[in-house]
Order: C-alpha cells, then sequence, then structure tokens
C-alpha cells in the first residue's frame, strides 16, 4: 500500500498472543515498572507510558524464568502460569512472520507502543491493544463523530442519515460507523460524497469485507478513509465480535448520533459504551408509533440530546459556526473544465464499468469535485476517444494518452 507507515513488529507479535489484551498487557508493563524501580501506576499512566517503551520486544526476548517472574508480579500465581504458558507459545511465530503477512495482506498495524495509536483510544478503559488497518488512522486533531443506526432502516433514516453525515464531513469533522447496512453505510457514503473523512470499525478482520452487500463503500474507505480493526486479519464475521467492536466505534468518537433505532437495538450498545466513557449522545426523534424511532426516543426521554438539524452537533457541541470549514480541509477554487475531465479520467477504472455515482464518490475529496458537470465531462472524454459507456456505467479506455 503506498506511503503505509513501517509499524513496530514486537507489538504487532503481541497483539496475536491469543488471550493477552491490553489488560492483561499492562499489568505485566505495571509489574516490569515496579521491578525497575519505577513504582505504582494508573491504567491510563501505564498506557501513555508505553507509548516508545519497547516492552513487547523485552517480553518476546525475555527468558522463561524472568517472565514467570514478571508474570508472578504482575497477574499473582493463578494468572503468571497461564499467562507466561501463552507468551512462550506466542514466541514459535516470531514477529518477522506476522509482519509478512501482515504486508501481504495490505495492511498496516498501530499497537499501544506506536505514537501513532488513536490518543482518544488510550482514554478508554478497555483500549484494543492494536488495531489492524487499511487506509489510514482518523486525524487525532479532527472532531470525530459516530453515525449509526438501524441496518433495516426506512427512507426518513437513510435520508437523515445522509443529511447530518453530508453537514458533518463538509464542516471537517470525521464521520465513524461500523460500515452496516443501512444507516452505517449512507453515512459513510454521504460524508466520502462531500469529500470528508469516514472510518470505520469492522466487527471481522480489516481485510474481511462485511457486509459484502457494502463492497464498494469497503473499497472507497480504504482509499480515501480508513477500514480498522482489533481483530486478527482474516477473522470471519461473528456476532460475538459486534458489541467489543462498539467500544472502538465510540471510543474514536467526540459524540455519538443515533438516527433510527428499534428498543433492543444493537446500536444501543453502542450508546452504552459511549456513555460509559462519558461522551455526549445524540439521537433523531421520530413518531412515538414507529417502531424505528422507539430507541431513538427512548434515549432522549433518558437524557440524550435531541439531534433537529445539523447545526445542534456543528454549532452548539462543536462550536464551528455555520459555513465555517477552517477545521477541516480548505476550501479550494472550482476546477476549470479541464480540470474535471482531468479528475474524472484520473479515477475511471479501465477494467470494471463505473456507475456516475461511484464517479462522484471517488472524485468527492477534491472539493468542489466535478458535480453538476459530470456528465457534459464525460461525453466530452468519450468523444476524445478516452472513455467508453458500457453496460453498468463508465470505463477507460487503455493504451490512450492522458492529455485531454
Amino acid at each position: 500500500m503506498k506511503g503505509r507507515k513501517r509499524f513496530d513488529p514486537w507489538g504487532l507479535w503481541l497483539s496475536q498472543a491469543e488471550g493477552i489484551g491490553s489488560g492483561t498487557a499492562l499489568r505485566l508493563f505495571g509489574a516490569f515498572r515496579k521491578l525497575s524501580g519505577q513504582g505504582e501506576a494508573s491504567l491510563f499512566e501505564l498506557a501513555a507510558a508505553m507509548q516508545g517503551s519497547g516492552f513487547a520486544r523485552r517480553l518476546y526476548e525475555m527468558g522463561e524464568r524472568d517472565l514467570r517472574d514478571l508474570a508472578r508480579t504482575g497477574l499473582g500465581e493463578r494468572g503468571a502460569a497461564r499467562a507466561a504458558g501463552i507468551l512462550e507459545k506466542a514466541k514459535r511465530r516470531g514477529p518477522e512472520e506476522a509482519e509478512r503477512d501482515l504486508l501481504s495482506r495490505g495492511l498496516s498495524f498501530v499497537s499501544l507502543e506506536d505514537p501513532e495509536y488513536p490518543e482518544r483510544l488510550r482514554a478508554i478503559p478497555d483500549m484494543p491493544l492494536g488495531l489492524y488497518y487499511k487506509g489510514r488512522l482518523p486525524d487525532p486533531e479532527k472532531p470525530s463523530a459516530a453515525v449509526i443506526g438501524s441496518r433495516r432502516a426506512d427512507r426518513y433514516g437513510l435520508d437523515q442519515a445522509g443529511r447530518f453525515a453530508s453537514a458533518l464531513a463538509s464542516q471537517g469533522v470525521s464521520v465513524i460507523s461500523g460500515m452496516a447496512l443501512g444507516v452505517d453505510g449512507a453515512a459513510g457514503r454521504a460524508a466520502l460524497r462531500a469529500g470528508g473523512d469516514s472510518f470505520a470499525v469492522l466487527g471481522s478482520g480489516a481485510d474481511v469485507c462485511y457486509p459484502p452487500g457494502n463492497r464498494d463503500l469497503y473499497d472507497l474507505l480504504s482509499g480515501r478513509g480508513g477500514i480498522l480493526s482489533e481483530y486478527m486479519p482474516g477473522t470471519p464475521a461473528r456476532p460475538g465480535l459486534f458489541p467489543p467492536r462498539n467500544r472502538i466505534i465510540s471510543g474514536l468518537s467526540d459524540l455519538i448520533l443515533v438516527i433510527e433505532a428499534r428498543g433492543g437495538s444493537g446500536t444501543l450498545i453502542t450508546t452504552d459504551y459511549a456513555l460509559a466513557q462519558g461522551k455526549e449522545v445524540f439521537a433523531l426523534p421520530g413518531r412515538v408509533t414507529d417502531p424505528l424511532s422507539e430507541g431513538c426516543n427512548r434515549l432522549i426521554a433518558q437524557g440524550a440530546s435531541m439531534a433537529l438539524e445539523p447545526g445542534d452537533l456543528t454549532e452548539r457541541f462543536f462550536g464551528i459556526p455555520a459555513g465555517d470549514n477552517s477545521s477541516g480541509k480548505r476550501k479550494e477554487r472550482a476546477m476549470d473544465p479541464g480540470e474535471v475531465r482531468s479528475l474524472i479520467l484520473s479515477v475511471l477504472s479501465d477494467q470494471k464499468p463505473m456507475t456516475e455515482e461511484e464517479i462522484l464518490l471517488r472524485c468527492g475529496r477534491r472539493s468542489p469535485g466535478p458535480g453538476e458537470n459530470l456528465r457534459p465531462a464525460l461525453m466530452l472524454l468519450i468523444l476524445q476517444d478516452l472513455a467508453e459507456e458500457r453496460e453498468g456505467g463508465f470505463i477507460r479506455k487503455r493504451g490512450k494518452e492522458e492529455r485531454i
């Protein structure tokens, strides 16, 4: 992957020691500091101190006796044998092998020891030990909001998801979701269409597209945002993996917006995590007789903030004045017709026909993008024999010069 950062292979190795989570790793790190004369520290202090510590490499290079002594200090007699046994077994697969496998899958990785590990996640009690990702990580300097809701959203929910996500993204707010069908997918697409940032946290490996019906969004996020997961590459989606991943969605977000949710919906698991993390929850109200609004209306009754307009979030919560893009990307000047055609040609595939919607999404990172000029620009590219229209959309012609 172009521009992929070289990551710490020992942090990757530790994260793949099955049965060792962040809690165990931090207790072992605390024991190491204590034995080194650095005193006691809280969970969050240890998470901060682990950055750049090289602790995972020390664990990997530690002899069996020293490892058991360290585990006994940090975990007590009962937990020591188990943890030491897991780590000794994990050493059979070295960090170099783990790194090669990850790179072959087109993934990157960030661990608690890495300075690029999201600071927002260091502040939650059950932080992931590491994250696998495609694309890039959210910009820590940008505000962020989770836009989540029902997988079976109706037209009202889908429209409102797009409306709020588009407004947030255009004001420089990163949109976080779970890339599920329904509200999540609509929000992710709208954020990208608005030229903003969008990121998805999966309940599978980051190299596994789930649900398959959102393959187009997965590919777009991989190139223009990010796909994140704490699960090992190749891990298939399973029901039990989704609730834990929801804590990462809320952890990466400054606020959570619920668009539609039934009573008892899995979406409400994310709001529970958010409230436990001290995040503010917004909900879109709906008819009291509408089952899809039951969860949102109940959240509002329990004290969640009501979201009626995008400005309720961008202005009242984030403090971004209407029309102010200063917190996000600088607004670019309008492109002339030649630049529009060059941009379209640069995103067109020469193998698979692309619909106008797909072309707009891929162009969306360049604001203001082609917009209403898309169709005229495509027609001119066809006349210049640089593109052609086929069943299913438009395709770039191979072997043609790119001068337009």
